[in-house]
């Protein structure tokens, strides 16, 4: 897909440096550029040609999906990258909340018990 991005106005000779907010999915791209001043006059465009590469693949190779682990696990990764650049893995424990069941408290039956009483007493 196509994608077009405008950076600020700026004098001339300046020295832009423009970052993308919205990333670019991996592939190869020509990037076209060219500059166009305040009176709507664009220069002849300038094209490279780039690649943006893929996010790294991570494999868990232990502990196995569902198992019980210590306080203190160890976690032994891998991540394959097709640059074979340096990578540092981001481990996030993240609590499971525990599903709500429809089963009532003692409390709450008790209480609701108490509710239909009390309602059958008030309406004889």
């Amino acid at each position: 897909m196509e994608r077009t991005f405008v950076t600020e106005e700026v004098h001339a000779n300046q020295v832009v440096e423009a970052t993308l907010s919205a990333g670019l999915e991996a592939g190869e791209y020509l990037v076209e550029v060219k500059a166009i001043d305040e009176f709507g006059v664009e220069s002849e465009p300038v094209t490279i040609r780039v690649k943006v590469k893929e996010a790294p693949k991570v494999t868990v190779l232990a502990p196995e999906d569902g198992s019980i682990i210590s306080g203190n696990p160890t976690i032994v990764l891998r991540a394959d990258d097709s640059t074979d650049c340096k990578v540092r893995f981001l481990i996030t424990f993240k609590p499971i909340e525990k599903a709500a069941t429809n089963e009532e408290t003692p409390e709450e039956k008790e209480e609701k018990s108490g509710e239909f009483f009390r309602e059958k007493e008030a309406t004889e």
